[in-house]
Formats: C-alpha cells, sequence, structure tokens
C-alpha cells in the first residue's frame, strides 16, 4: 500500500474544479478512492476513462494542488488561464506578490488576512522552486531580486535564460549551457563574461539552499559557493545569518548542504588526483604514464558529457612532476630570480657581479638594508600558496621596525640598516590566517602605549580594537565604562584607617568620572595624562596607598608626565632648542617659533588650522573683538615698527609713552588708506569703503592705544617678517673728515649702529629720524651720505 501524502477528500474537491462535467468528476472522485491516494495509480486508471484533454487539465490541478496544499481557489484561477500550461510557466509568471494576490486569505492561519495570504504565498514559492528552479530563479532576476548591480548584466542574465527555456540549472551544468549555439543571441560581447559568472553563482548558490528568498541574503554576504559557507563555524554562520536567512532550520540547512557538497567535491578531487597522478610505485601504478591514465579519465568525462578539463584542474603534464611551488615555474623561483636581478643589475655575463659572491654596493644590498626580513623567508610551498592579508604582512613589518627602531636608530649604515624579524607559514591555513593574525607582536603596542611623540601617539592596540567590536555591537566603550562602574576599589591588601577608606571611596568616584569623561572624546589615560598632568588617580591616592606623601613632580614622574620639549620630538637634552631664536638658517632654527620648519611637521597641524587656532580666545585671550578689532585690521604696519614710536619706559604715563605713536597714526596714510577713511569717512565721497564698519573719531583711537596696544604684544602670532619695505638700504657715514661711519639703514627703516642698536627710523611719509624723535639731518648738520645699497 503506497504511503499517502495527501488528503483524497481535499484532493478530490481541488481537482474537479477543472472539470464541469458531474461524470467526469465522480470518475475522477472513484479512481482516487480506488487507489487509496496513489496518483500514479489513479492517472492510469483516468487516462482510459477520460479525454486526453481532461487529463491533462487534471495532470496541472494535481500539481498545483500539491502547490497550494489543495487550495482550491489558487488551482481554480490557474487553470483557467490560458497562457499557463505547466509549472515552468507558473514559475515565470508569478512572484511572491503574485501569489499572495491569488491565495484565499480565509484558508490560513495569521494575525490578518494579508499574513495569512503572505505566508502562503512564501510557501507555495518555496515548493514550486523544489521543482521549477530555474523558472523561479528567472522570475527573481526579471524582479530584480537577484542582486546584480550592473543592469546590463541583469538584462544578460535573463536573456540568457530566455535563449534556453529547457535548461535546468538543477541538472545541467552551467559549462554545457554556455556551449547551446543560442546561448548568447541578443547578449552584447562586452556583458558575456558578467552573465557567465553570475550564471556560476546562481547554480552554485541555488545547490545550497531549499529556499528561494536566502539566495539574495547568501549573494549580497559574498557566500557565494559551499567552500565559503564552509570557511565559517557553524556557530558563527548560524549566528550571524540565521534571522536574514528565514530562521535556524533553514540556515542549518544551507550550512548542512555547504559542508556536505564541499566533502563531496574534495572527495571527488582527491580520487581523481590520485588516479591521474598515481602513487609513483610502478607496482601499484602499472606501466602507464600519467598522460595516458589522464587521457582515459578525460575519455569517460566526455563519454558521461560532463564538462571537465582535467589539464585545466590538475595542471599541464608537460613539465617534470615535481609539484610546482617547487618548480622553476613557482612564484618562489620568480622572487628569486628578481633578487638576482637585483644583485647583478641583469643576468648578462659581462656585467662584472655576475658570478660573484655577496651583494655589496649593488640594488639587492639597499633593498635588504630596508627589507632584510626579505633575505630569510624560507622558499617553502606554505610561503608561496598560503593565502593571508597582505595588511597582516604591512603590520609584522612595522611592528617588527618599532621593536627594533633603538638597532636602527644606532645604524651607523648609509642608509641605515634595519632589523626585521621573518615569520614562516608553518602550518596555518589560509582560513587560520584569513580570520585573525598570527604573529603580533604586541611588545610594539606596549611601546608605542607609552610614546608621546608625533602627536599621533600614544597608540592603546587593545582599547582601540576593543572600540572597534563593541561598535560593531552597536554600543561603546563610553557606555560601558559609565554604565558598569564598580562600587569601591578594592584595597585589602593596605591596611587604611575608616577615614582613609572613606578618602579613597571618595578618590574612587573620581576615577571612575575622569575615566568616563576621557572616554567620550576617545581619550586614553595615556593622553589624558599629557593634557592634564594627571592621571585617572590624583597625588592624593598614591599619599594613601603608599602610605608615603608625594610631591607633585614626584607624583608627575610616576605616572609619567615628560618635559614639554618631548612631546614635540625633541631629545632629552633638547630643552633649550625648543626655545631657540637662532635664525642661522644653517645651524639655528631649531625652535618652535620656526613655525613652517618646525612647529608644524613637528605637530602635524595645517597651517589653516593653526591659523584657526590663534583666533580662539582659548589661544589669544587678549585678541581685541568688534570695534578695537576693526581698527586692528585697519592699521597696515608691522607691530614691531609701531614699537620704536613707543617710549620703553612704563614708568611714565600712557599719554607721554604712546604721544608720537599716536600722532603717528592720526596722520593721513597714503599709502595705507584704511585707518584714515574710518577716522575721516568723508574723505569717501562715494560711501562704498567699509560701508558696514562703524565710524570712529580721535578718541576712540586714542582710547584703543592706551587699551589694547601692550595687549597686541602679549598676542601669539605668526609673524611673516614682512613690513613696508624702503627700496634701499646701506651704511650712512658723516662726511666730516675723517670720514665715520653713523649707522646702517635697514629696507624695514630702522637705522642701528654698528652694535645693531636702533638709533633713528625713516618715517612713512620719508622723514628720517633719531630714536629721540630728532632730525638725523639737524643732528648730523654737517651731512651725511650712504655709501652702500
Amino acid at each position: 500500500m503506497p504511503t499517502q501524502t495527501f488528503n483524497v477528500d481535499t484532493r478530490i474537491k481541488a481537482l474537479n474544479v477543472v472539470l464541469t462535467d458531474t461524470g467526469e468528476q465522480n470518475i475522477v472522485e472513484k479512481a482516487l478512492r480506488d487507489a487509496s491516494g496513489d496518483w500514479s495509480v489513479a492517472l492510469k486508471d483516468l487516462q482510459t476513462k477520460l479525454p486526453a484533454s481532461a487529463v491533462s487539465r487534471l495532470e496541472l490541478a494535481h500539481s498545483l494542488a500539491d502547490l497550494s496544499d489543495d487550495n482550491e481557489h489558487v488551482v481554480k484561477r490557474l487553470t483557467e488561464d490560458p497562457k499557463i500550461t505547466n509549472l515552468r510557466d507558473v514559475a515565470l509568471r508569478f512572484n511572491v506578490e503574485g501569489f499572495t494576490k491569488l491565495v484565499d486569505p480565509n484558508a490560513w492561519v495569521g494575525t490578518t488576512a494579508r499574513d495569512k495570504a503572505k505566508a502562503s504565498a512564501i510557501g507555495f514559492r518555496r515548493k514550486l522552486f523544489a521543482t521549477e528552479t530555474t523558472a523561479v530563479l528567472h522570475r527573481m532576476v526579471l524582479d530584480a531580486e537577484i542582486p546584480i548591480a550592473d543592469t546590463k548584466v541583469l538584462t544578460g542574465v535573463t536573456q540568457f535564460l530566455n535563449n534556453q527555456p529547457k535548461f535546468n540549472i538543477r541538472t545541467t551544468s552551467v559549462y554545457t549551457a554556455l556551449k547551446d549555439p543560442n546561448a548568447f543571441k541578443d547578449i552584447s560581447e562586452e556583458q558575456r563574461a558578467g552573465v557567465v559568472e553570475h550564471m556560476k553563482t546562481l547554480q552554485r548558490v541555488q545547490a545550497l539552499t531549499p529556499v528561494p528568498e536566502a539566495i539574495p541574503v547568501l549573494m549580497k554576504a559574498n557566500l557565494t559557493s559551499a567552500f565559503h559557507v564552509g570557511e565559517l563555524p557553524e556557530s558563527a554562520f548560524l549566528g550571524a545569518y540565521s534571522e536574514a536567512l528565514g530562521g535556524e532550520d533553514i540556515a542549518m540547512q544551507v550550512y548542512t548542504n555547504a559542508i556536505n557538497n564541499r566533502i563531496r567535491n574534495e572527495q571527488a578531487l582527491m580520487t581523481m588526483r590520485e588516479s591521474v597522478r598515481g602513487t609513483g610505485l610502478a607496482i601499484m601504478d602499472g606501466k602507464q604514464p600519467m598522460q595516458t591514465r589522464m587521457a582515459m579519465m578525460q575519455k569517460v568525462a566526455d563519454d558521461q558529457k560532463v564538462p571537465l578539463n582535467l589539464e585545466a584542474l590538475f595542471g599541464s603534464m608537460d613539465y617534470c612532476e615535481c609539484d610546482e611551488c617547487l618548480s622553476v615555474y613557482s612564484p618562489a623561483a620568480y622572487f628569486v630570480e628578481l633578487l638576482q636581478y637585483l644583485r647583478n643589475n641583469n643576468l648578462d655575463p659581462k656585467k662584472p657581479n655576475t658570478g660573484k659572491k655577496g651583494f655589496k654596493d649593488t640594488p639587492l644590498e639597499k633593498l635588504f638594508r630596508r627589507r632584510p626580513d626579505l633575505g630569510c623567508l624560507d622558499l617553502t610551498c606554505e610561503n608561496t600558496f598560503t593565502i593571508l592579508p597582505y595588511i597582516d604582512l604591512v603590520n609584522e613589518v612595522m611592528e617588527s621596525f618599532v621593536v627594533h627602531l633603538g638597532l636602527y636608530s644606532a645604524s651607523v649604515e648609509k642608509p641605515k640598516q634595519a632589523t626585521l624579524d621573518a615569520f614562516d607559514v608553518q602550518g596555518e591555513t589560509s582560513s587560520e590566517l584569513l580570520a585573525q593574525p598570527q604573529h603580533t607582536n604586541y611588545e610594539a603596542y606596549c611601546i608605542l602605549k607609552n610614546a608621546v611623540y608625533p602627536f599621533t601617539l600614544p597608540y592603546h592596540q587593545p582599547i582601540d580594537a576593543t572600540r572597534i567590536f563593541l561598535n560593531y555591537l552597536g554600543t561603546s566603550r563610553y557606555e560601558l565604562l559609565d554604565t558598569y562602574r564598580t562600587a569601591h576599589d578594592d584595597c585589602s591588601k593596605t591596611t587604611l584607617t575608616p577615614a582613609e577608606l572613606q578618602e579613597i571611596q571618595t578618590l574612587h568616584e573620581v576615577v571612575q568620572d575622569r575615566a568616563v569623561d576621557a572616554e567620550f572624546p576617545g581619550l586614553t589615560q595615556e593622553e589624558y595624562i599629557i593634557l592634564t598632568k594627571e592621571a585617572f588617580w590624583e597625588k592624593e591616592y598614591f599619599d594613601i596607598t603608599l602610605k608615603t606623601p608625594h610631591t607633585v613632580q614626584e607624583y608627575r614622574e610616576k605616572i609619567g608626565v615628560k618635559p614639554v620639549h618631548e612631546y614635540y620630538g625633541y631629545k632629552v637634552d633638547q630643552d633649550a632648542d625648543m626655545l631657540s631664536l637662532d635664525e642661522d638658517p644653517k645651524t639655528g632654527q631649531r625652535g618652535l617659533t620656526f613655525v613652517k620648519k618646525q612647529f608644524l611637521p613637528r605637530t602635524g597641524i595645517q597651517y589653516t588650522d593653526l591659523v584657526e587656532l590663534l583666533k580662539t580666545r582659548f589661544i589669544n585671550p587678549n585678541f581685541p573683538q568688534g570695534k578695537a578689532l576693526t581698527i586692528l585690521e585697519s592699521i597696515r604696519f608691522s607691530y614691531r615698527f609701531l614699537q620704536t614710536l613707543v617710549d620703553p619706559d612704563k614708568t611714565k604715563p600712557a599719554t607721554v609713552r604712546f604721544a608720537k605713536l599716536i600722532e603717528f597714526l592720526e596722520k593721513p596714510q597714503a599709502i595705507f588708506p584704511d585707518l584714515e577713511l574710518l577716522l575721516h569717512p568723508e574723505a569717501d565721497p562715494c560711501k562704498k569703503h567699509r560701508q558696514h564698519c562703524p565710524e570712529i573719531d580721535i578718541e576712540d583711537l586714542k582710547n584703543w592705544v592706551y587699551c589694547y596696544f601692550d595687549r597686541i604684544g602679549k598676542l601669539i602670532v605668526l609673524e611673516s617678517g614682512e613690513g613696508p619695505k624702503l627700496p634701499i638700504e646701506g651704511d650712512i657715514f658723516n662726511t666730516d673728515l675723517p670720514e665715520t661711519q653713523v649707522g646702517t639703514l635697514r629696507k624695514d627703516g630702522t637705522i642701528v649702529d654698528k652694535d645693531g642698536t636702533v638709533i633713528g627710523n625713516v618715517t612713512i611719509d620719508g622723514k628720517v629720524n633719531t630714536k629721540d624723535g630728532e632730525s638725523f639731518l639737524e643732528k648730523f648738520k654737517n651731512g651725511w651720505k650712504r655709501t652702500r645699497y
């Protein structure tokens, strides 16, 4: 007795919706009941009693009833459509949305009629996918459910499937379909490679999943083969993709299929390889050479119409039998040839280096100065063909360089000799190396954690890794620190009084607040110490727990505060260099005041950013605002020049000290008219100059000088050294006999004596005055002349 897979009563009702004749309906009912629900037996009986057209409709109705669980509404709607003659037509015409509209929602369980209908539609398409896989995929491609980014390739895949309506993606290899004369009909040459690649992907992915909706998920995750899925641990795959695939059961089926496919493929490859290559023992392999064995297996594959190219699979037999990684064709051999080229310059025997031992004074020597690890790599199969991330190689080199930086700094070679550790692949697989670095040198990160220069340091690798991981989980280290605070500090190893314990508890709360506050902008404790000169633990914590009072300096030394010059990259004994004002271009310009040469490179700050920083009141609290700033910007003379007009004696009243400066600024400025127009706006008849700037009077100018001139001298500024320049310069001599040198005229208008002391200046209107304001001509009545310019 065959196993009954459906309810006979409901199946009879579903089949009879396609028959209008009562007699035919009775025949169908009797045939099914006599066959006890065995459709194959009932079908043979019906073929003798009903017309062929009726039997054809019943066969389609039976298939639809299987898919819809005897849903009479669905069977009737689909069989009445003249364009539907088989299940392929159903799969091509309807997607989930289309199936949903077909279903009678009253027949299914769900919170709403829409949910009921959609649940039924999804189930219908899943069953249809098992029998008409190609057509279902074809419809998904048409609806862009399959993630193919290039729309032209998407159109090409659709056309490829249209060209071969009988192609079964589950039973026929894509390679066979590619040989069909009409395979690429109406598909442009540029899109064919993409079409082939996506058809291969579809064939691999559909073999993994029992449900069609899982295919886009797997493709978007780049899990496009049994190998890719099998590379993940089962728990990791289920945890990452169960929800997206529609539940743990489906995810488990996908994973199981992938593992089974991978085992099958590996077993098949191993068996074929052993058959082709043999054991190497004539007593087992016989007298047949490898080429003959390969030809025999290729014939078997061709006879079975299996599109298999054994030479492409196992390699050519034209050269030696040794493995490729140990042959002259291997990447390792090519690498050695490159090194030989660098040693010999080329392989021309006429070159003097050819055939000589060693590589002194060759490009290879320079390469090994920078990358000595390249000369220490074993030329093994593992090093040649094991895949690992390039970033891991880069990190290994940089980590090793940091650890051995002392040796590099001490090297007297030119260029300096680096010391790098070389790592060979020894037993690690590509999957292990791709999943996690294997040769991390944590000593390098201990060094970077305590380094203070350049400004991108210190770097705390464990905390950085933690932040990245927590961010991936949708949270942050700040949230964890702020949420999970410890209730108290453990001081069980130290004997403390109740008062000290209370103080420790207070300090413990401060520690947690500081840790949380520092984490919010992404600061580690080492960075916090640099900025505040305090650790998360205050000095009092060490005083209490260590039972020893500490000075501020001792506390700072204990927590690792460095001298200021070390934060800017100056060595321990170079504190004076940081403050040096020596402008000598050869031996000087080592201080931070030399912005372009020292400050910007040492801090890594862009010049534009530095300008914006200097405008902040945090850096320059004396920076003028409002009307005071307008006056400052209208004065186009250098501050150093204006200082020559100010009496340096600060004991004198301001009205006396700044008298000459105010007098100078009050005069009409033909060269720099901005201040003139502020003081006398009537001089601008068109009213176009500074329409939005406030007018000022002489009292405003005086008050500005009294209030702001000295403050401006305290500003941190970027001095360009530029100012009004004279077209001439040279020495000034008294024409009396004997002729004597009075001083030297500089281009900035100052006159200095032989010691460099300012003794006079040229005003903006061309007058030459002494430092005391007297006329130079009056003081040297006998005349003076310039002899060098």
